[in-house]
């Protein structure tokens, strides 16, 4: 009994969001069945890759504030290609399609690793820093979805093997079937974890963390700033900040891939977690579903802690839970108060344990 309190008393979110999805599906039976399954994961495959990458980034120390806006702005250069006429050819069409997203990753990978560049060497907490570049990105993103009279751009995408990547599913029933944004998702979670595991990212994070956030504020701990030099500390955070910049780049051109027209209103990975109407406005959007997800999968904002799987899954469950409120109508305005309070709810819990650490 006493191991089953403490497991709820650890695991409390999960079970108040699960016993809210219990009682959503009690109310609104509709959502019983695997058409509602299917629309979920659809609608949560972008951003559940999305916080995956941002708990490997917490885990190493980096709380990359730009990760909804780094998958918005990819989305929308994508979208942007796939509009133009390209080949009739099937198989010069796909490789042009294949060729744009595999550059589109090499940038997201870029402007990961750049992240952790400019704080180490400005020694600029990674919490700003990737909030700067969250604003920059947001706001080319406005432009690319703005024609030059600030009217709003709709983007029609005319790339039938992009779109089918975005829609297609995977099964020969058409009920039971999987979309394909789904299973890529998971792939790439699944080789996420794989990598970190191979490369001790897991097992030595919690140094790695520690030294960075000591390098950028030796006043917090002198003697921990000096655990790792400055090129030992880059080499370590790289390969992490370059493969969530990659995974956040894959995540908005997924949704952009999901959703063949776009138009700035709609757009940017925001709103709820399940879908719904999207606004450009990162921190009243997307970003706070991610967040709570990754906070849910025990990822620290202080570095060291969490998990690829549990953020993945969490991510899952808090789409599952707002998609259900959605279907059952509730309020944007509660469903907004109750996101904060899981986050707060994480918060909390987190900021006493390494005030007492």
């Amino acid at each position: 009994m006493n191991r089953l309190a403490v497991a709820l008393k650890r695991e409390f979110i999960v079970v108040f969001l699960a016993l809210l999805l219990i009682i959503s599906c009690i109310l609104e039976p509709p959502l019983v069945s695997f058409m509602h399954l299917r629309n979920v994961l659809f609608y949560a495959a972008p951003l559940t890759l999305v916080c995956a990458a941002l708990s490997l980034n917490m885990r190493c120390g980096f709380f990359d504030f730009s990760c909804v806006a780094s998958a918005s702005f990819m989305g929308a250069v994508c979208a942007l290609l796939m509009q133009d006429a390209l080949p009739s050819s099937l198989f010069a069409q796909t490789g042009i399609i294949f060729l744009t997203i595999c550059a589109l990753l090499a940038v997201g990978a870029l402007i990961g690793a750049a992240n952790v560049y400019v704080s180490a060497a400005l020694k600029m907490p990674p919490a700003l820093a990737g909030f700067l570049t969250a604003g920059i990105l947001q706001g080319l993103t406005v432009l690319l979805l703005t024609e030059t009279s600030d009217d709003a751009k709709t983007i029609q995408i005319t790339a039938a093997q992009f779109v089918k990547f975005g829609t297609g599913r995977v099964g020969f029933d058409p009920v039971y079937s999987l979309p394909n944004v789904v299973l890529i998702a998971a792939a790439v979670i699944v080789c996420m974890e794989i990598i970190s595991r191979q490369n001790s990212w897991q097992k030595r994070s919690d140094s790695v963390s520690a030294s960075f956030i000591a390098f950028y504020n030796p006043a917090r701990d002198s003697a921990q700033s000096k655990t790792l030099p400055p090129k030992i500390l880059l080499k370590a955070m790289f390969p992490s900040a370059a493969l969530a910049g990659a995974c956040y780049a894959l995540g908005g051109i997924m949704f952009a891939a999901k959703s063949p027209v776009i138009t700035l209103a709609e757009y940017a990975m925001g709103g709820h977690a399940a879908g719904g109407r999207f606004s450009v406005d990162f921190m009243n959007g997307a970003f706070v579903s991610v967040l709570a997800g990754a906070l849910m999968g025990k990822a620290s904002v202080f570095g060291g802690k969490g998990s690829v799987w549990q953020a993945a899954a969490c991510m899952t469950l808090v789409s599952a839970v707002f998609y259900a409120l959605d279907f059952a109508l509730v309020p944007n305005g509660v469903q907004v108060c109750l996101k904060y309070g899981i986050i707060a709810a994480a918060l909390v819990p987190d900021a006493l344990k390494a005030k007492t650490a």
